[in-house]
């Protein structure tokens, strides 16, 4: 069983589309290929401890800030489209993918700069955003927990007044984020963490920048 940031607690790896966030535990080979290596300073204070998962948006670290506490880093990298080079920075594959990239690199920024003002017990909290090696990254609060995916494939069952909890709480979540005119757009088991001293449940990976990219993308490779 491994202990790791961003809520989970995991007992193996779990991949069901190359659309989620891959949670799974660090592996040796973490910091080669795309991932920043452990060791890695963002912006002169979180420092990067291990790759904790993948998706076909970007990257998501342990990092820690350098005074303060653990904390989860998301890094802007869409999967095909971008790539990182050997002194760290991010850049595209091809001119084709520039204005792609350019535009999902501002909905990723927009949809931080949203997620800032929230301070619900039942969202992840975002405590910062900001722009390095020409790319972007949203840092999040460290969350102690597992995901209702891992809870579910490890055979747990659910009575029905703690599912009513966790829907109820979701859905006060789900009414906080739509007033403000931001949608989830991936609501599932794996993007649903439950705290490990209460099984309070916390949304996670937002997939509005996502969705919206991938629409974007599908206009442009139409119109050519």
């Amino acid at each position: 069983m491994t202990r790791l940031g961003y809520g989970v607690l995991l007992h193996d790896k779990t991949n069901r589309s190359q659309e989620k966030t891959v949670i799974r535990a660090p592996a040796q080979s973490a910091g080669k290929g795309n991932s920043l290596a452990k060791g890695y300073v963002l912006d002169n204070r979180y420092v990067i401890e291990a790759e904790l998962g993948a998706g076909g948006f970007g990257i998501t670290y342990l990092a820690k800030h350098r005074y303060l506490e653990w904390v989860a880093i998301k890094e802007y990298l869409p999967d095909g489209a971008a790539v990182r080079n050997a002194g760290s920075h991010v850049h595209v594959v091809s001119e084709r993918y520039a204005k792609m990239y350019s535009w999902g690199l501002h909905r990723f920024l927009d949809e931080a700069r949203l997620l800032t003002q929230f301070d619900h017990p039942n969202i992840v909290s975002v405590q910062d955003f900001f722009e390095a090696n020409d790319t972007a990254y949203l840092v999040m609060n460290y969350v102690r927990g597992r995901s209702l995916q891992t809870e579910i494939d490890a055979g747990r069952v659910f009575d029905e007044d703690a599912l009513r909890k966790i829907s109820y709480s979701l859905l006060d979540a789900l009414r906080c984020i739509h007033r403000a005119g931001l949608f989830h757009r991936d609501i599932s088991p794996d993007n649903i963490l439950l705290r490990e001293e209460d099984d309070t449940p916390v949304l996670i990976d937002f997939g509005s920048a996502r969705y919206a990219m991938r629409m974007h993308g599908a206009e442009q490779v139409t119109g050519e």
